[in-house]
């Protein structure tokens, strides 16, 4: 989210030459002070960074007069820093600060983090987080009473700019210049066209004489045609005859084929009823089958019973061999326990055996241990006294060695200079083959970035068909929205509610006079359930409404206002009510105040609350829903009327937040559809970047090729240093060799070896000593752990025997159960046993029944069968019929197809018969022959003509034609130029209206937010709106529905305001700044705009100055600008730190 973080102004209109820094926060920033202090002139400033160039807009006659008064500042800068984190600048950066200096001859000059830029770079980077110096997003002093004057055509314009209109007036003006274009050229196509005609009508002449000839032509192969046909005619004759024949030979065919199918349709009603019958046959078998199945099944049953009886009996014999069985292992593992026991206590003995031998071969270690110490310490002194007769000459010979060590590592340096050189040339090499493959690398990823750019073409197509859906979602929501609406109106219609707090008003009028020492309502600082509450209100009387002062005299003075005013009111006086020391103790009551205690104890001292009843004595006694009094009254304390008003009121409350959370989530819709809307300029944003991106890839291109050729001179300089490097070398080799053979020439130092080699000796075998007494030790420990090993391993046996021999009684005790429930299931499979043998009886009975049923059905189909044979043998004679007409039939299919071959042989000669052909009358032979002879002797008059005249003829028309088509597209273009200017009428009301709708709902939705009436926008010629004004109607609470211009200024003023925010959320800006637009506004409707303020500061910043208390309450930022001394000076400070500070 783009927000202003600092704002830096220096010599700029009323601020003086010192530098001024302002920090502002996220939320709402309340910008106040004294009239003539400079707070328009910040929203000047921040007017004039983002690079606006009307003096006028920025309050000013001419641009240089924005500079300081003092004559010794010559310029004045504007510094804006805003937050960038999300990148939505197309900036690398998470602050992007913008400054613009302008200097007493009114030059301007603008910079982006430091780096200068011209205005509309500047611009066109706001563009892209949809910031403007001139949006709707920045309102200025006097535009609500502007916009509040304007007409309803004014307002119109409005609407035309937001949604753009303006771009369509200037397309139709184009189309109307393209138009006049096209009548132009539409008029010198026709003028040339009038000459071609002439020179046609001359070509038509010869082309017809063409024409004749070729038709004299087109006669005589005519003639030659007819003949054909007449022969044809009459082989068509005699073809028409076989054709009947053969229909007729079809038609006894037919007539055979009904006959065959009668009995076909016979034999199938036969075969169904055979069917019928094998399936009542079938169902009958099916049901002997279930009978002799079930019949099977219960003595499967019974033999199943009898194999379980046997079962059951082996598994009693099996069961009391198991007993036995169990009977002896408890025995076995018994003997088995004291055996373990013996040898457990005979391997404890050896156990503290074996700790004794350890204690001992302890004791011998740790002498050979002190033994072998001695010894080291002698062979360490022998060992000094040569070494020292050593040191000597080894000093020589390590001074040596160290030289030829010097030697060695220069010569290893120079190796290793010499190899990273080699690198080196190796790499610069790779360096040169190479650059290439980077090249087409980069060109590769510029072809990706072109891909990138199709991918985020699609994106946008997505975008737009999510944006579609959040508005299908958005239409739900709304009417959700306003069908609540209408059921909360009509419920505070009824007149039950108490929609306005009243105590919340008088406590808002008493610090609103500045009075001191005043609590609140004590009703407002309990927290309790409803039925506590209602208990309390009847206990104290009607005192828990009320009003708690610190003493009697404020108390007075306050009732005597009240009372003037007509107010009836209880006030209780917080000091007489410390002198009570009674606590009240009433289960579920807590106190939002310390205060509240006080007042409750003193208000119920003489209530008593108990959870029995009791008489009273000098105190009323409390008990559930009835009060005792000490005059022994009861009272109960059921809800009256105003105590029902109030729960239904905080009940209607409830809804109203319900209301709320829908409203919100109308707001996060349209809010989502801001943001999808705000995605499709990064995605544009996106594509420029790739073509800038594109553009350095091509820079690293050049860079490379640059780099390359450094790689070579590079190259040649690090072979010349290689060079250098291996004489060198050569040097080192001779002086490593001259030092080498001095090392060789230091004589070995003598060293009493002898001597050496007994002490050694000596520590050698007491080292061997305290081995062999370190290894019995440790022996003696590893047969101790294994003792200690195997006893916990008895232990473990004697554990697991036991609980054997648990298991072993309980596995006894379970089957003595088993072999019990044994014998009673042999019972219980015996009378099972003897029922299924009485069912079986039942089903043999069954059975010999259907068996004779079955009998009857079979007779009836094999009577059926016989009647299908019959109807088969009459269906063979009808096919023997059917077969002899078939070979008359073949016989004149054959001569038929001999007549279609000759029919084919003369259409043959006629397709041979080209050219241009008549169709003539019939007529005899001597007639076609005359007339054969006067077209041949047409023929010879027509030999000289223009052969080429068609041609031309039709090149020339072609051409005629061309200029005519000519004529039709620049009529057709014409025409497209006058439907396209149709469109842009049709498009531009199209979008005026959606702009319109989409305003309408704006403006409905903020004016109830800020007075709790509505209020709509209506167009005043609907059929055409661009003819007419844009109204507004207005609806305050209690008020009857009227236009804007009839209202009260301040009325007007709440309106403007409305529709200003209708406005601003066609395009969601990052930022807003409003200055002085609730100036005026009355109270109640200023504090609506406060809290709507508020609201929005949750999702962007707000920048508001304003005078009244009701918003600053509300900022979480507040800045005071005053003037001291003729220079405009900056306070800030958060709203709770004012509170604290007095």
């Amino acid at each position: 989210m783009v927000y202003i973080k600092r704002l830096t102004i220096q010599g700029f209109k009323s601020f003086g030459p010192k530098r001024i820094s302002l920090e502002l926060e996220k939320g709402l920033v309340v910008i106040t002070g004294p009239n003539g202090g400079g707070k328009s002139n910040v929203i000047d400033a921040i007017r004039f960074a983002l690079g606006e160039l009307s003096a006028h807009n920025l309050r000013v006659g001419r641009m240089a007069e924005l500079v300081h008064d003092d004559p010794s500042v010559s310029w004045a800068r504007i510094a804006i820093t805003l937050e960038n984190s999300d990148r939505v600048l197309p900036i690398d950066s998470n602050e992007v600060t913008i400054s613009r200096k302008i200097t007493k001859s009114g030059e301007s000059e603008y910079h982006v983090n430091g780096r200068q830029v011209s205005r509309n770079e500047l611009l066109t980077l706001l563009s892209m987080a949809n910031i403007k110096p001139s949006g709707f997003n920045i309102v200025p002093q006097g535009s609500v009473v502007e916009i509040a004057e304007k007409s309803g055509s004014e307002l119109r314009k409005m609407l035309e700019e937001v949604a753009g209109i303006s771009d369509y007036e200037k397309k139709k003006a184009e189309a109307e210049e393209q138009l006049a274009i096209a009548e132009k050229n539409l008029a010198i196509a026709k003028a040339g066209t009038k000459e071609v005609k002439a020179r046609v009508k001359q070509l038509e002449r010869e082309r017809n004489q063409a024409f004749r000839r070729k038709l004299a032509e087109g006669f005589l192969k005519s003639i030659e045609l007819l003949k054909l046909r007449k022969s044809m005619g009459e082989v068509e004759e005699e073809l028409r005859e076989v054709d009947g024949q053969l229909i007729r030979a079809e038609n006894e065919l037919k007539t055979l084929e009904e006959k065959k199918e009668a009995l076909l349709g016979e034999r199938d009603a036969l075969i169904n009823l055979i069917k019928r019958l094998n399936e009542r046959i079938d169902d009958v078998n099916e049901r002997i089958s279930a009978l002799d199945l079930l019949r099977n099944s219960d003595e499967a049953k019974i033999s199943d019973l009898r194999v379980k009886i046997s079962a059951l009996q082996e598994r009693c014999e099996r069961l009391r061999k198991e007993k036995e069985y169990m009977r002896r292992s408890l025995e076995n593992a018994k003997e088995r326990l004291k055996d373990l026991e013996l040898r457990r206590a005979s391997r404890l003995e050896q156990l503290e055996r074996l700790r004794k031998e350890v204690e001992a071969m302890e004791a011998i270690r740790e002498e050979k241990l002190r033994e072998l110490k001695e010894a080291e310490e002698g062979y360490r002194a022998l060992r000094e006294e040569a070494e020292e007769s050593v040191r000597k000459l080894q000093e020589k010979r390590v001074k040596l060695e160290t030289e030829i060590a010097e030697t060695l590592a220069r010569r290893k340096a120079v190796e290793r200079e010499i190899g990273k050189i080699s690198s080196e040339v190796g790499n610069l090499e790779e360096v040169e083959r190479n650059w290439l493959h980077e090249a087409l690398r980069l060109w590769k990823l510029i072809e990706k970035a072109a891909a990138a750019r199709a991918e985020i073409e699609e994106r946008l197509k997505e975008l737009r068909d999510l944006r579609e859906d959040r508005r299908r979602r958005l239409e739900l929501a709304e009417e959700l929205e306003r069908r609540l609406s209408s059921i909360l109106e009509r419920l505070a219609s009824t007149g039950i509610l108490k929609l306005e707090n009243d105590s919340r008003k008088i406590l808002e009028g008493i610090r609103e006079a500045g009075i001191t020492g005043v609590k609140g309502f004590l009703k407002d600082a309990i927290i309790a359930d409803e039925e506590t509450l209602r208990l309390l209100e009847s206990a104290s009387g009607g005192w828990m409404r009320a009003l708690v002062v610190e003493d009697l005299a404020l108390g007075i003075e306050l009732a005597k206002a009240f009372s003037k005013l007509g107010l009836k009111l209880k006030i209780l006086p917080l000091d007489a009510a410390s002198s009570s020391s009674r606590k009240l103790k009433v289960d579920g009551i807590s106190y939002r105040w310390r205060w509240a205690e006080k007042a409750l104890s003193y208000v119920l001292k003489n209530a008593e609350f108990s959870s029995k009843l009791k008489l009273p004595t000098d105190k009323k006694i409390v008990l559930d829903d009835i009060i005792l009094h000490p005059d022994l009254k009861i009272e109960t304390t059921s809800l009256d009327k105003s105590s029902l008003s109030e729960l239904a009121s905080r009940e209607y409350e409830a809804a109203l937040k319900v209301l709320e959370g829908l409203r919100e989530r109308l707001e996060n819709l349209k809010e989502e559809l801001g943001k999808i809307d705000g995605e499709l300029q990064p995605l544009e944003r996106e594509r420029a970047r790739m073509e800038i991106e594109m553009s350095r890839l091509e820079e690293r291109l050049k860079r490379h090729q640059i780099q390359v050729s450094e790689a070579l001179i590079s190259e040649l300089s690090r072979r010349i240093e290689l060079e250098r490097l291996y004489a060198e070398r050569q040097e080192i080799e001779r002086r490593l060799k001259e030092e080498q053979e001095e090392l060789k020439l230091i004589p070995k130092p003598e060293v009493d070896e002898e001597r050496l080699k007994d002490a050694e000796q000596g520590l050698l075998e007491r080292r061997r000593a305290y081995e062999e007494a370190r290894l019995k030790l440790s022996e003696l420990e590893l047969k101790l752990a294994d003792i200690e090993d195997k006893i916990r391993e008895d232990e473990k046996e004697l554990q697991r025997l036991r609980r054997e021999a648990e298991e072993l009684t309980e596995r006894m005790r379970s089957a003595e159960r088993e072999y019990a429930d044994s014998l009673r299931d042999v019972k219980e499979s015996s009378r099972l046993a003897e029922a299924l043998s009485r069912e079986i009886a039942e089903a043999v009975y069954g059975i010999m029944m259907l068996g004779e049923l079955r009998a009857e059905g079979e007779k009836k189909l094999r009577e059926h069968l016989r009647r299908v044979n019959e109807i088969a043998d009459e269906l063979n004679l009808i096919g023997e019929e059917e077969r002899k007409l078939a070979d008359v039939k073949s016989s004149l299919q054959v001569r038929r197809a001999q007549l279609e071959i000759q029919l084919s042989n003369l259409k043959e000669k006629l397709s041979g018969i080209g050219g241009l052909l008549f169709s003539l009358p019939e007529a005899d032979e001597a007639k076609l022959e005359r007339l054969k002879q006067g077209l041949e002797e047409e023929l010879k008059e027509l030999e000289m003509i223009n052969q080429l005249a068609p041609a031309q003829y039709e090149e020339l028309v072609w051409n005629y034609k061309l200029r005519s088509s000519r004529i039709a597209e620049l009529e057709a273009e014409r025409q497209e130029i006058l439907r396209f200017i149709e469109w842009i009428e049709g498009e531009k009301k199209r979008i005026f209206m959606e702009t319109f709708n989409r305003v309408a709902e704006n403006f409905e939705e903020y004016f109830s937010k800020l007075t709790g009436g509505r209020g709509w926008l209506r167009i005043e010629n609907p059929d055409n709106p661009f003819e007419g004004g844009v109204e507004m109607i207005l609806a305050f609470p209690g008020k009857q529905p009227r236009s804007a211009r009839s209202a009260s200024g301040g009325e007007k003023s709440v309106a403007a305001v409305a529709f200003l925010l209708a406005l601003q959320g066609l395009t969601p800006a990052e930022f807003y700044v409003f200055d002085e637009v609730d100036a005026h506004m009355d109270l109640q409707y200023s504090r609506g705009l406060a809290e709507l303020f508020k609201e929005m500061a949750r999702r962007t910043q707000i920048i508001v100055i304003s005078l009244k208390d009701v918003v600053v309450e509300k900022a979480d930022q507040v800045v005071g600008v005053y003037n001291v001394g003729g220079a405009s000076k900056l306070v800030k400070a958060r709203l709770e730190e004012v509170i604290r500070s007095g």
